[in-house]
């Protein structure tokens, strides 16, 4: 389990999550999924194990109470699934915390978020295997628990579980709270009530594990999981001809969106660019919001795990659309003119400093990848002189073409 643990934190694709507080907390989070999986296998085998070797007779005659001895194997099973997922909690945490940058109440929530998980799990595996019994006990409760787990994620609930940490948004740590003292509620009660209704009536039991259910289930459908959070009071921004602002807890992008910035600079003349543009979250995401303190906000980007390309295609897309903001794009379309398109796609690669994409597009459409192609040439073939040279003649044209005076 703890290699299981360590192989879905490590052997991602990208270790973007080091040195992000919100994204290390995802990323730490995320092997709980695969974990409660088998937690619910193993609690389901643990509390059918009296049924399966028939020692209901001896456990009631033992000096020790039911409930007492239950309680021991529930504790020793959930002990059993929670080091694994705390040892790669703590690598996580290390990684990250040897640079410590901002941002540490971030990681709490999706900590929280985990335990969670692996609480509700072993819980509903217990009373799996309080109630079946059989030896497939522990297949019904895995294989129940991740359709569980997929309803409430394809019903909207947040925070069950998540892929990634966005850095503009974060775990409702009031609602982590909320669910996770309910999943230790639940785990003391999957103890205690089959004893309850057994001194009642036995066939009662199962009722009273589904009012559990349900009330968990109401529980963590009526508390918020992720919210956005609010923009930051001092982001960090670049300087140069357009600032470009980031959210405080990516303080280790700004070397790289700075080196954009720098190659903004650089670009041939005419384009016009935006004076200001932000990490999604920073500032306000429409003209219908407050615009006093970001005046003159004109687009965001995302850092997807830690890509430049991702940045430069955001950023390349403002700067075209500023550069043609009075043009007649219907003409274009119209003319099925693809140097717009071409230079769009030159802009991005040159402010992203070079070098192949590390993304890839299906089911565009083929003028879309003439002029992607026709960007690919144009910066394989000629020299940035050139680049420069063919940029401008393009620009000259196009706005004598399609666009009024500015």
């Amino acid at each position: 389990m703890l290699v299981l643990d360590l192989a879905v934190l490590l052997l991602r694709g990208s270790h973007h999550w080091i040195g992000s507080w919100p994204a290390t907390g995802a990323a730490a989070q995320l092997p709980a999924f695969f974990l409660s999986m088998l937690a619910a296998g193993a609690a389901a085998w643990s509390a059918g194990s009296t049924t399966r070797h028939r020692l209901e007779e001896q456990l009631t005659a033992a000096s020790k109470s039911r409930v007492r001895s239950e309680a021991y194997r529930l504790c020793a099973t959930l002990i059993l699934m929670l080091i694994p997922y705390l040892a790669g909690q703590a690598l996580a945490f290390g990684l990250t915390a040897w640079t410590f940058p901002s941002g540490l109440t971030l990681w709490f929530g999706y900590f929280l978020m985990g335990t969670t998980l692996l609480l509700l799990s072993t819980a509903w595996g217990w009373l799996f295997g309080k109630h079946l019994g059989a030896a497939f006990a522990a297949v019904c409760a895995s294989l129940s628990w991740v359709m569980a787990v997929l309803f409430f994620l394809m019903s909207s609930t947040d925070g069950i579980v998540v892929v990634s940490g966005p850095v503009w948004q974060q775990v409702d740590n009031s609602g982590a709270l909320v669910r996770t003292l309910t999943a230790i509620g639940l785990c003391v009660a999957v103890v205690w009530i089959p004893d309850i209704a057994r001194r009642k009536r036995q066939q009662f039991a199962p009722l009273y594990s589904l009012t559990l259910v349900v009330a968990v289930c109401f529980v963590i459908g009526n508390t918020t999981g992720i919210i956005d959070r609010k923009r930051p009071a001092n982001p960090l921004c670049t300087d140069g001809a357009v600032t470009i602002c980031l959210w405080p807890e990516h303080e280790k992008y700004l070397p790289m969106v700075q080196a954009i910035s720098n190659r903004i600079d650089r670009l041939p003349e005419g384009f016009a660019l935006p004076t200001r543009l932000q990490e999604k979250g920073v500032g306000p995401a429409d003209s219908s919001d407050d615009q006093s303190r970001y005046p003159d906000a004109h687009g965001e980007f995302l850092i997807i795990e830690g890509s430049r390309w991702s940045v430069a295609s955001s950023v390349s897309t403002a700067i075209v659309k500023e550069t043609f903001a009075n043009c007649d794009w219907g003409a274009i379309q119209s003319a099925r003119d693809i140097r717009p398109d071409a230079i769009a796609s030159w802009t991005e690669w040159f402010i992203a400093g070079g070098g192949g994409r590390d993304y890839r597009t299906s089911g565009e459409m083929d003028d879309l990848h003439r002029a992607w192609q026709l960007a690919a040439d144009i910066s394989r073939d000629l020299p940035p002189d050139g680049q420069a040279a063919w940029v401008r003649r393009e620009l000259v044209d196009l706005k004598a073409r399609y666009c009024a005076t500015r």
